[in-house]
């Protein structure tokens, strides 16, 4: 699954990948504040990872950090092509609940 997140601080987007996205959003808040924002989801393995960030590359921060300076494209991409739904699965039971705000 790769995930978009916004970081308040400064304003920038996170596109990852993660096979168990309860516990690398629980990460994430903890590395970069409670704060941060779930922007969206799409199906997706290392290699879609990766073609976003080729995709994107050119508001890419620093090419190893997979943050990127927000554009209207991205932000475009994100509204007509992500969802917001975690799935559950098995290892859903053992994360904790993400409160309502990280959805705003």
């Amino acid at each position: 699954m790769i995930y978009f997140i916004r970081r308040p601080s400064d304003g920038l987007i996170k596109i990852g990948f993660t096979d168990n996205p309860h516990t690398r959003f629980s990460a994430l808040r903890q590395k970069h504040g409670r704060d941060i924002v779930l922007l969206g989801l799409i199906e997706g393995d290392y290699n879609t990872e990766q073609e976003m960030h080729t995709r994107f590359g050119q508001y890419r921060v620093d090419p190893i950090a997979e943050w990127f300076t927000p554009s209207q494209e991205m932000l475009d991409f994100i509204d007509d092509n992500t969802h917001l739904e975690i799935p559950k699965d098995k290892s859903a039971r053992l994360a904790v609940e993400f409160p309502d705000e990280l959805f705003t």
